[in-house]
């Protein structure tokens, strides 16, 4: 019985392995440049919203360094949006693969949420060494924190995209309601004010979209006594960990469809 495990663990890996590559390929072509352009995308959109709103030159906030809150602000909603998006496509950019019988859908979705968390980890340090390079000190206080709150992140991030994919694929009209599911997560996460400022009965709203837990949460790793009662981390942990649950009993219960679509 355990030889037979390890034979279908092993069988499971080379599945993945060939997926993930063939994800890869099909993406960013046969070469190494083409990953170097899917991790030079979601980076350019950040340093393109960072740059615009640190050349506007308002003040912030919080602390005297702009480049620091508008980062931590913004470096998480694109950590979400990405892996989301593309998350969100795996389904029907890997249609074809499921001719094989050997490929099942939650083989398609694992290896491009592997991707995708690789692809966030690159898009990170990228993003960190510029910053250095440019002589920004963007080096947080606590360090376990800002990386528990980035990977809660794109963990939120791949469970909304696992529940939109199965969506997707029986209603295509929801690409565009994702999009502004976002943009409202955007609007309201607090990534370039604090949401302390805005009034009460706004703050009782905001707190209830996970995307302010992320961007709070790893906040609290670069400002000292940031936070307060309104940040809880467990909230995203718990939403996220429930959307992936959603997403793969939707897989399962839908399964057939997803097949005949």
């Amino acid at each position: 019985m355990r030889t037979s495990f390890v034979a279908a663990l092993a069988n499971q890996k080379a599945v993945l392995g060939a997926l993930i590559l063939r994800d890869m390929r099909t993406r960013f072509g046969r070469t190494a440049i083409g990953f170097v352009i899917a991790v030079a995308w979601p980076l350019t959109h950040l340093l393109a919203m960072l740059g615009v709103w640190v050349a506007i030159g308002r003040a912030v906030p919080l602390g005297t360094n702009s480049v620091v809150f508008f980062g931590t602000g913004i470096m998480p909603y694109i950590l979400c949006l990405y892996p989301g998006r593309m998350m969100m496509l795996a389904i029907q950019q890997n249609k074809p693969m499921l001719l094989f019988p050997v490929v099942k859908v939650i083989d398609i979705i694992l290896a491009r949420a592997l991707l995708e968390m690789i692809t966030a980890m690159c898009v990170l340090v990228a993003f960190c060494t510029i910053l250095y390079i440019a002589g920004v000190d963007f080096l947080p206080n606590r360090p376990d924190i800002a990386i528990a709150a980035i990977a809660v992140t794109v963990l939120y991030g791949i469970s909304v995209g696992l529940l939109s994919c199965v969506i997707l694929v029986l209603f295509p009209m929801w690409v565009a309601i994702f999009i502004l599911i976002m943009i409202a997560q955007w609007i309201t996460s607090g990534a370039l004010y604090l949401p302390s400022m805005m009034p009460h009965w706004v703050l009782e709203y905001i707190v209830y979209n996970p995307l302010y837990h992320c961007i709070s949460w790893l906040r609290t790793a670069y400002y000292d006594g940031y936070g307060g009662s309104t940040v809880e981390p467990m909230y995203v942990v718990q939403v996220s960990l429930f959307t992936l649950l959603l997403g793969f009993a939707a897989e399962r219960a839908v399964r057939g469809k997803l097949l005949m679509k």
